[in-house]
């Protein structure tokens, strides 16, 4: 018994001696190590390749779809969102742009012709061709300035029976943990490896995803995908963390 205690003080000194983004790379490197060197997130980005060569629709295929470097691009195009689209005169996060393409390039019916699990699967092919690049998100459109604004107000804004903000964990507490959850800022890479695979679930999940985990745990209503209050914070988010390298597909518990 003493010798097992004396063990768990030896690892939670080590432990919470690491920083969450040391953290998150050594439980990483243990899973990765116990599964043999496999990756499971690489097996829905496969799926997401696959699909995104199969879809097709008004004579159309996905790489008709612009996500910002032209019809057919993807290097470096999700390293850039959200950002504004002419086309649909607004600004989008990877999940929104590829709901808008599968819907208005391709004339698919959400819900129908595809949903949830397609966009997750396609968003983490996409965001693989912008791994190990710099996030490099801009302010320069008016409304890309406006959708600032709104996340920076979401992120500050305080609710619930908590009277909990995203601020409240992120910014006053980086460094320390929820559980056995590191808890980082922008900074120091929140959004950076998202999609990434949660091995807790066994799933594949996006930003979004990851916004409406949070509200969840502290007992707020989350917003609905694609909607303006995730796009908004995935924008205030990915702007703080200008600079930092994607790591996608990511991984976490």
């Amino acid at each position: 018994m003493i010798r097992w205690l004396l063990f768990l003080g030896l690892f939670l000194s080590v432990a919470f001696a690491l920083s969450p983004a040391e953290e998150a790379k050594r439980q990483r490197r243990l899973f990765l190590e116990q599964s043999g060197g496999v990756h499971p997130g690489e097996l829905f980005v496969a799926l997401g390749e696959e699909l995104y060569q199969s879809l097709e629709g008004n004579g159309k295929t996905m790489a008709d779809c612009d996500f910002g470097k032209g019809p057919g691009v993807l290097e470096g195009a999700y390293a850039e969102l959200p950002r504004y689209f002419p086309d649909t005169d607004r600004v989008e996060d990877l999940d929104t742009r590829i709901k808008s393409c599968l819907e208005n390039v391709l004339g698919l019916t959400y819900g129908q012709d595809f949903g949830r699990e397609e966009v997750v699967v396609l968003a983490s092919y996409i965001a693989t061709f912008s791994n190990e690049m710099p996030i490099n998100v801009k302010l320069e459109h008016p409304k890309e300035k406006e959708m600032f604004a709104i996340g920076e107000k979401l992120w500050f804004w305080r609710a619930g029976q908590m009277d909990l903000s995203c601020a409240a964990c992120h910014d006053r507490y980086p460094g320390r943990r929820i559980r056995l959850s590191p808890i980082r800022n922008p900074e120091q890479g929140l959004s950076d490896h998202w999609p990434g695979y949660t091995f807790s679930f066994d799933k594949m999940y996006t930003l979004e995803d990851r916004v409406n985990f949070c509200y969840d745990s502290i007992q707020i209503p989350h917003p609905e995908f694609y909607s303006e209050p995730h796009i908004a914070l995935a924008l205030y988010m990915r702007y703080r963390a200008n600079g930092n390298l994607l790591d996608v597909p990511g991984f976490t518990r």
